[in-house]
């Protein structure tokens, strides 16, 4: 850990730029009167020729960003109890703090995903989570539930950024060989976020010297921790806005204005058009696997309070606890979409009084295996399909995929309890099996798949 630190503190793009030797010549084309700028040999600032510790830092750094938000997403679901006797509402209306979280993380992608195609990832990363941030302050702060409501949605919107914009960041830095190894990296910090919310945020709920409304403040403080580093140490990966960079910084010291990026010369306008309507004909044309798995893991979710709260009785802080299977589960690692079926039906026919509680939750290993293959397989075939647009392409995954698992978080616990949790894991467990094909089918026919989208990168 400490080399990926040294690595990140050593590191400057601007330094690179403005210590560098001038190119001998051109540095690239010689246009009309113009220089334009492009990457010399294996030059330092070209994010795929960085050094794999600097990557792993980078990537890591990633992964933190979507660590925090995607906990954000989930910690409100220890604050329902203390929110209902505070605001007076009523178990659905208090959920609404998980439910238009992640609606806003599926509205937020849209706009935030292109705009890091346009203006670069990095800022985009470092302002959104910022904003992010100030927004789980006012859920904390908030008075009544209208306020928290609104904060919480606002807080997902502009927290949106990681889980659509962090395929872009890898694409930038690796081959695709080499994401096979880094992508877990960020994957697991996008599961265990949300695991780790309920189990984190239900011993503060509880405490008497914290409350529910630390579920929120904490989720900020740390934010703002995130939002310092990122903003302090994590560089900038678009290719076309680092060479911006270095143009800028050759013309600086030397004076000469004909020194030029290649995309310096675009018209802005032109280029956000194109930008952000990608996302929305990636979200038309190309097939969102992954939407469904994430309602699956939601409904699972929120079946844990109808199971170990009103049938096992446990206290909301006993309650987090359950969530640890789930995590283990997620750093093992092991066949994916074949144990996801059997897992959900484990879950729900062992959810009876006279059952050893173990029973249903020891279900989370398995289910946690297959939960993070599925994530890191999808979006591994999306960033490899897309590449330089691969941003795009996750935030309409992001957008479905949210707005379903809105809908999962506030219709799930009347499910469980009309259906009982028994038929209802049935139903889960019956969907998550009409997917296993898929990925065999993905994996046998890929390229032909690949070959109908016009956006898929072509080798």
């Amino acid at each position: 850990m400490s080399t990926l630190l040294n690595a990140l503190k050593t590191h400057r793009q601007y330094a690179v730029f403005h210590d560098a030797p001038l190119p001998v010549s051109t540095g690239g084309e010689k246009g009309e009167g113009e220089f334009v700028v492009s990457y010399e040999g294996t030059e330092s600032s070209e994010p795929r020729a960085w050094s794999r510790a600097y990557k792993a830092g980078v990537t890591l750094s990633v992964a933190m960003i979507a660590l925090n938000l995607s906990y954000a997403s989930s910690v409100s679901s220890a604050a329902v109890q203390g929110t209902m006797r505070e605001f007076g509402v009523a178990e659905e209306v208090a959920q609404l703090g998980t439910a238009v979280f992640v609606a806003g993380f599926g509205l937020g992608a849209m706009p935030f995903a292109p705009l890091s195609e346009v203006l670069g990832r990095q800022p985009v990363y470092v302002w959104t989570l910022f904003i992010s941030s100030l927004f789980e302050i006012g859920a904390g702060a908030a008075r009544n539930i209208q306020t928290l409501i609104i904060c919480r949605f606002f807080a997902g919107f502009w927290g949106a950024t990681p889980l659509s914009n962090a395929g872009g960041s890898l694409a930038d830095m690796y081959n695709p060989v080499d994401r096979t190894f880094y992508f877990p990296l960020f994957a697991s910090a996008g599961f265990l976020g949300p695991v780790a919310g309920p189990l984190i945020g239900g011993f503060m709920a509880v405490n008497d010297n914290m409350g529910w409304r630390w579920c929120y403040y904490f989720t900020a403080f740390w934010g703002f921790f995130v939002f310092l580093f990122t903003l302090l140490f994590v560089p900038e990966t678009l290719t076309h806005e680092i060479l911006k960079q270095k143009a800028v910084a050759i013309r600086a010291r030397t004076g000469d204005e004909r020194w030029h990026a290649p995309h310096e010369h675009v018209e802005l306008a032109q280029s956000f058009k194109v930008s952000f309507t990608r996302p929305f004909a990636l979200l038309v044309r190309e097939p969102m696997y992954l939407t469904t798995v994430y309602f699956l893991l939601f409904g699972f979710l929120e079946a844990y309070p109808v199971i170990f709260r009103e049938v096992h009785s446990l206290s909301l802080g006993q309650l987090g606890l359950t969530f640890i299977p789930i995590l283990v589960g997620i750093v093992l690692v092991i066949l994916g979409g074949l144990i996801l079926p059997p897992s959900i039906f484990w879950l729900g026919w062992t959810s009876y009084p006279h059952v050893s509680i173990w029973a249903p939750i020891m279900s989370g290993l398995p289910f946690g295996f297959a939960i993070i293959l599925l994530f890191i397989g999808t979006y591994q075939v999306l960033i490899d399909t897309y590449e330089k647009t691969a941003a795009s392409a996750l935030a309409g995954l992001t957008l479905v995929r949210y707005l379903v698992s809105a809908g999962a978080v506030m219709a799930a616990g009347p499910v469980f309890r009309h259906m009982g949790p028994q038929w209802a894991c049935t139903l889960l467990g019956i969907v998550a099996a009409l997917l296993v094909p898929v990925a065999f089918v993905f994996y046998v026919k890929g390229s032909v798949i690949r070959g109908w989208s016009r956006y898929a990168a072509r080798h």
